[in-house]
């Protein structure tokens, strides 16, 4: 899977642009990631969207989505 591997490779941090909340169990948070590859100190800011799925009060489902072809760029992949 993608995501593990990019979290261990690189050390980051998400900025919020904004929230989303459907009122129906969606909260749609949308921003940036800026961080740096581990391995070879490159750095990147890639926008960025992740989606919870919410019901009775627990996340059910998360989802994130990334830029992919510019994150593996600075990966070099």
């Amino acid at each position: 899977m993608f995501l593990p591997k990019l979290t261990g490779a690189v050390e980051s941090e998400v900025e919020t642009g904004r929230f989303i909340d459907d009122e129906d169990g969606h909260l749609v948070q949308i921003g940036h990631t800026r961080g740096t590859v581990r391995e070879t100190g490159a750095r990147f800011e890639v926008p960025g969207t992740h989606v919870w799925m919410v019901q009775d009060g627990k996340v059910k489902r998360f989802e994130s989505y990334v830029d992919t072809a510019k994150m593996r760029a600075v990966l070099g992949l």
